[in-house]
């Protein structure tokens, strides 16, 4: 708990501090969960409180400790998938950003900049895919004024609007802005290749949206060749990589590179202790499927599934449909290996598991019972 008086809480070091605190409760662990958010939701709401008994509901501070608490909600609707959270979270980014704007008028600061992000963070998030266009303009323009122009502090906003136009399909605007950012880090006299290389992944993206193939791998095998050149630490980052280059190679129908890339991820997974359960259960579920579907390696398919189901118990908050995939996937290896008892076994786990999914259709349900009731009747 924090207690702050008044009068540390005139020092600007000292409420600045307060709520850094709850930014740390945050993001300061691998993977935030719901209790350090709402751990960090409680700090911020207390420091909230107290500098309006010192500064006034309308000092710019205030306006900053709105986004901090739609950063929360935002990182909670991210871990929870429930929507109040996301309308709590527009709320709060709205209210920030008009408390700041008010109080600095025509002055451009970082505060009004990171303001107009996060709203039209919270805009994207909510489908207000060209309001959140006007705001990172709106981001963009202030960092130019403030900064100058192609400064690498106008790097973020580039890329967000580059973003904003790829999830509406205007995948030409959208390789055009990430080429813009792509040009303003390489000319930095402080390049930041880990930015870069994020760049160049959504830049992959971006071309297998456009079915570019093999312009995407070749971003891909770029970010990857930087990534090894980090260094162990990168580990996650390149197995991202690989997994987005099997799924490209997956694409285009060539199963022995999908198998080449898969064994090559399972290889470097196994010699590190660093990755988080969800990490281990997302790999384990997306190699064991191309397995299935691609490869047609039952063993190799089983084994990856198998490394993942048995993460299930590690992981807070795991979706319901998550863990049904895991079973149906794993009840399809086994019907394809001939293994009655096993896929009668998984395949009513599946069926248990479905039952408690919102977004399991119907008819996929009643297929699952049928195939149940059928293996149960021989």
């Amino acid at each position: 708990s924090i207690e702050i008086s008044s009068t540390e809480l005139a020092n600007d070091q000292n409420y600045n501090s307060a709520a850094y605190t709850g930014l740390a409760a945050i993001y300061m662990t691998y993977q935030p969960t719901t209790e350090s958010c709402n751990e960090a939701r409680s700090i911020f709401r207390k420091v909230k409180l107290q500098t309006i008994k010192s500064l006034g509901s309308s000092h710019g501070f205030i306006g900053e400790l709105d986004m901090y608490l739609g950063q929360c909600d935002l990182v909670l609707y991210g871990l929870t998938h429930n929507s109040e959270y996301l309308k709590s979270a527009r709320k709060y980014m709205e209210s920030g950003k008009d408390i700041i704007a008010d109080f600095y008028k025509d002055q451009v600061n970082t505060s009004l900049i990171g303001a107009h992000m996060w709203l039209a963070n919270a805009m994207s998030y909510t489908g207000e895919v060209y309001p959140a266009i006007n705001n990172y303009n709106k981001a963009l323009d202030y960092s130019k004024q403030l900064y100058g122009e192609d400064n690498i502090n106008t790097v973020n906003p580039i890329i967000s609007l580059g973003n904003a136009y790829a999830y509406l399909g205007q995948t030409d605007k959208a390789l055009e802005y990430y080429g813009k950012a792509i040009d303003i880090i390489e000319a930095s006299e402080d390049k930041n290749e880990m930015m870069l290389m994020s760049v160049m992944r959504l830049k992959a993206n971006t071309y297998e949206l456009k079915e570019e193939y093999e312009s995407a791998m070749s971003s891909l095998m770029e970010c990857i060749g930087m990534l090894e050149s980090h260094g162990e630490g990168y580990l996650q980052a390149i197995l991202d990589c690989q997994m987005q280059l099997t799924r490209v190679c997956a694409r285009i129908g060539d199963s022995e590179k999908v198998k080449e890339h898969i064994l090559k991820m399972l290889d470097e997974m196994a010699q590190t202790n660093s990755m988080t359960p969800m990490q281990i259960f997302n790999m384990g579920y997306l190699c064991g499927n191309l397995l299935l579907q691609q490869v047609g390696d039952l063993d190799k398919a089983e084994e990856c599934l198998l490394m993942a189901e048995a993460e299930i118990p590690n992981i807070e908050d795991l979706l319901d449909n998550n863990e049904y995939q895991i079973y149906y996937s794993l009840a399809k290896t086994y019907e394809f290996k001939e293994d009655r008892t096993r896929y009668k076994e998984y395949l009513k786990k599946a069926y248990k598991t479905a039952r408690k999914c919102s977004n399991i259709q119907k008819e996929q349900l009643d297929f699952i019972k049928e195939e149940l009731q059928n293996l149960f009747a021989k």
